[in-house]
């Protein structure tokens, strides 16, 4: 597993932990009870910390941008584990953390280790209309 994917699989349980219990970890949560962040470069654990602020700051952008694109899906209805991958994912593209297309690979990846066996297929579904909205200039707010 690279490095930045091992950052990612981390910041998947974070948002795991957070759709099941509404408390986000803290980094040294996470790296307690999770893949430690010493196994990674500095920048990776910079990168994990980033998306993790990200994420607590703006995931009512983001779910309100995951809703806008997904048609009969309400978030209460997606499996966890998927709805945990693609808000990381949107948050990275809010963030332009990588280009587009690798961020929605990664995404893709994580949900065919993490999720069932119809994940991969849902989650690019609704990322692509994620990034579709985004590109558009749609109802996303491009701030960082």
């Amino acid at each position: 597993m690279s490095r930045r994917r091992s950052s990612r699989a981390r910041l998947l349980q974070a948002l795991y932990q957070f759709g099941l219990s509404g408390q986000w970890p803290t980094l040294s949560e996470l790296d307690v009870h999770f893949v430690p962040s010493s196994e990674g470069a500095p920048e990776d654990v910079e990168f994990t910390g980033q998306v993790l602020a990200a994420l607590q700051e703006r995931i009512g952008e983001v779910d309100e941008l995951i809703t806008s694109v997904s048609r009969n899906w309400r978030l209460e209805r997606m499996a966890a584990v998927d709805l945990s991958l693609i808000r990381l994912a949107t948050v990275e593209l809010l963030l332009e953390t990588a280009p587009p297309k690798v961020v929605l690979n990664e995404a893709v990846e994580l949900a065919k280790e993490f999720g069932s066996d119809t994940s991969a297929s849902f989650v690019n579904g609704v990322l692509d209309g994620v990034l579709r909205q985004r590109t558009s200039g749609g109802a996303a707010d491009r701030r960082r």
